[in-house]
């Protein structure tokens, strides 16, 4: 077991290969980490693919507990983009399977997964929403006070 609590060894099968991998924690994203190994003779490997995945971009995450022992997590993000490149992701859904020697630091990862996005989202209310990228026009309240403050031409 990893003895850092923002890391989370992982794996995701697909009929021809195996993606083996790390997500970690960061200010901002998740980092996720990956190689892909042939599932024949595990001699193909590819190089090692890094993604960024925003806490913006997410919707959700879950983790779900197998009757075997093992734990897979779930992440789910608002749009298909950005988990596009992680294999294996559909309709903007990703599922990192996690092995049962892992699955305390699984629930560990878990836990402070949805503490980051908790703060983050709490962070983002505490400065405003003037900042905010995804917010495309502003209420009816901001459109009264440019009105009252716009200066007549002349």
């Amino acid at each position: 077991m990893l003895d850092e609590p923002g890391v989370l060894p992982f794996h995701i099968n697909l009929p021809l290969y195996r993606a083996y991998g790390l997500l970690r924690l960061d200010a901002q994203v998740i980092v996720m980490e990956f190689q892909l190994v042939d599932r024949c003779f595990g001699l193909l490997r590819s190089g090692v693919r890094t993604l960024h995945l925003p806490y913006l971009a997410l919707s959700g995450v879950e983790l779900q507990k197998s009757w075997t022992g093992s734990r897979t997590l779930v992440l789910k993000a608002t749009s298909l983009h950005p988990l596009r490149r992680v294999p294996g992701a559909l309709q903007g859904h990703c599922w990192l399977q996690v092995q049962r020697v892992n699955r305390e630091q699984a629930e560990i990862f878990f836990n402070a997964l949805l503490l980051k996005l908790s703060e983050y989202q709490l962070e983002r209310l505490s400065h405003g929403f003037e900042h905010d990228p995804l917010r495309l026009e502003p209420s009816w309240n901001e459109r009264i006070v440019r009105l009252l403050l716009k200066k007549p031409n002349g």
